[in-house]
């Protein structure tokens, strides 16, 4: 079968057991291995043992559907260096013999996975030092809405967590006599610091 995908990360065709029966220069270059050398290898050797139960998943959905299935998994190379790929597979039919076959592009996104990895940590670290400090620390987005609020606003407020975030403006708190001009100053102090959200804390 050709491969018709060249402009593809990377493509292969391959029959319900994962067989490599093509694959284009793009896939050589990322498994670092011959692109004549991978052919009727199985997919799966260069699959992480740990991750492979994705990848069966995938193929299993993608010929009981007929429908294009997209998984993320990490990879290894020839020389055992890993990677995290995104593989989006569709079902298709073998030119000669009519045998199902599925069409499979593969994206090296390591650098998107250290990324999304690195942020994940950090709103982690946020959330420990947030619940942990005797202070309320919060957050609001650009209309001032709560989309963070530290337990210790039941404390200060009396309000839990979940009655505040996404329910609340800062400015709700306000007494109403003065609130339009407070939330007036608040918006300009805002905008001088940031252009997106604000966080804050109150002591405990």
């Amino acid at each position: 079968m050709q491969v018709h995908l060249s402009s593809a990360p990377l493509s292969i065709p391959m029959p319900p057991k994962g067989l490599i029966l093509e694959a284009n220069l793009t896939a050589a270059a990322l498994l670092g291995v011959a692109r004549g050398a991978l052919v009727k290898r199985l997919l799966t050797q260069f699959i992480l043992k740990d991750d492979q139960n994705i990848y069966y998943q995938h193929r299993k959905q993608l010929f009981a559907t007929g429908m294009p299935q997209v998984c993320e998994m990490r990879m290894v190379k020839k020389d055992g260096a890993q990677f995290w790929a995104r593989m989006e597979a569709a079902a298709a039919q073998d030119g000669e013999s009519g045998s199902p076959v599925s069409r499979v592009v593969v994206s090296d996104i390591t650098e998107r996975k250290k990324v999304e990895e690195s942020l994940l940590w950090s709103e982690e670290r946020f959330r420990q030092v947030a619940e942990s400090a005797g202070d309320w620390i919060w957050e609001v987005d650009a209309e001032g809405l709560y989309i963070y609020a530290s337990p210790v606003v039941e404390r200060i407020l009396g309000y839990k967590p979940d009655e505040v975030v996404g329910k609340m403006h800062f400015f709700n708190l306000f007494i109403p006599e003065a609130r339009e001009e407070l939330k007036k100053l608040a918006f300009e102090t805002f905008a001088k610091h940031v252009d997106h959200l604000w966080s804050q804390r109150l002591p405990g």
